[in-house]
């Protein structure tokens, strides 16, 4: 993913902190920390898909806030 321009997630809610975490600073600052060293990434867009929102869930919300556009179905 460091080396990739487009990305897509597939339930992206259910990965642990350490990879969210990751994921926040790709998305703000375009960088990837790979040990002591901060690499830059190419990465234009990123899509993400899930089976459920993370509504109510205070440690998934500032991932959630960061996608521009969202849209959910119900069938």
């Amino acid at each position: 993913m460091p080396t990739s321009n487009v990305v897509f997630l597939d339930e992206v809610f259910k990965a642990n902190s350490a990879i969210l975490n990751s994921l926040l600073t790709i998305m703000n600052e375009r960088t990837y920390h790979n040990g002591i060293v901060k690499d830059q990434t190419p990465l234009l867009s990123m899509i993400a898909a899930s089976n459920e929102l993370p509504i109510g869930k205070n440690e998934l919300e500032a991932l959630y806030d960061r996608f521009l556009l969202k849209n959910s179905y119900l069938m």
